[in-house]
């Protein structure tokens, strides 16, 4: 009957949401122990394959990323790959009702490495949440509002820690968010 399948439903559903949640926590404890090998990386690269990748998402969102000329940094392709898919990805998906997302990833030298800036137009975060965000299973919404895991930025921050940076927010909670993240320069040579 329809409550027996809406039982059904259910559980199919919450089963699905905890294969995620445990898939995601292997990929968490997993940072900085496998796959650690780093090299010279050409970020304009990376983030052609990181927006080819998310372009179902892009379109369907009717989003625009844009993309400063990137520098090349040595670092951890796969995890760093990873950092800017989940920051360009959740920029898209917690855009604001009725507003096409724009994304706009910037960097800058500073005196010891390299700021990235991921930029977006999206519903922006509190302030008394921002620090919360990074902590794993933090979620600010509902599922049904926006579906995910609550682990992404926990992943991010640990492969930016990893790579001897750090990574915040800024935003005033209305008018989008700035989530910036830092890499030390390093040579080959150090890795």
């Amino acid at each position: 009957d329809d409550q027996g399948k809406s039982f059904i439903h259910m559980a199919v559903d919450g089963a699905t949401r905890m294969r995620q949640i445990i898939l995601d926590l292997l990929e968490f404890s997993r940072v900085g122990r496998l796959d650690t090998q780093l090299e010279r990386i050409n970020i304009n690269l990376l983030l052609k394959t990181v927006i080819m990748q998310s372009q179902r998402l892009i379109e369907d969102r009717h989003a625009k990323v844009l993309v400063d000329d990137m520098p090349d940094v040595v670092a951890n392709r796969t995890l760093l790959q990873q950092v800017f898919q989940n920051l360009i990805g959740n920029a898209i998906k917690y855009a604001k009702p009725q507003v096409a997302p724009e994304v706009n990833v910037h960097a800058s030298q500073q005196d010891h490495g390299w700021q990235f800036s991921v930029v977006d137009n999206g519903i922006g975060i509190a302030p008394e949440y921002q620090d919360k965000i990074f902590i794993i299973f933090q979620r600010l919404h509902t599922h049904s509002e926006h579906p995910g895991s609550g682990i992404g930025l926990a992943i991010c921050k640990k492969i930016v820690e990893f790579h001897g940076g750090k990574i915040w927010v800024e935003s005033d909670g209305v008018s989008g968010s700035t989530f910036h993240f830092t890499l030390p320069n390093r040579s080959l040579d150090e890795s």
